[in-house]
């Protein structure tokens, strides 16, 4: 089974700059590794009442993001310096 991974967390808006740069280098990292691996990093138009704008990472691997790509990005993300609460969603491909 092919499995796409998002990652979801929310940046305070006031954070917004300082957060996409440890983001941005991140993922950078990851690609490195990982040069196959497709990533994009979205937000959504609107914040919330709160000033909390909701950020999200998607991966994509032709053959699927694998265990070893999962721990990867964990560890990266880890080492990143990001105060934020990550929610880790696991999909998979129903046309497979």
């Amino acid at each position: 089974m092919k499995h796409t991974l998002f990652v979801y967390y929310k940046v305070p808006q006031a954070e917004h700059a300082s957060a996409k740069m440890l983001v941005d280098k991140a993922l950078a990292q990851i690609q490195h590794r990982f040069t196959s691996l497709q990533i994009n990093l979205m937000r959504r138009p609107e914040v919330s009442s709160e000033g909390f704008e909701t950020w999200m990472e998607v991966y994509h691997h032709p053959s699927g993001v694998s265990a070893e790509m999962k721990a990867h990005i964990a560890s990266v993300f880890a080492d990143a310096g990001l105060q934020y609460k990550r929610a880790i969603e696991d999909f998979i491909d129903l046309k497979d």
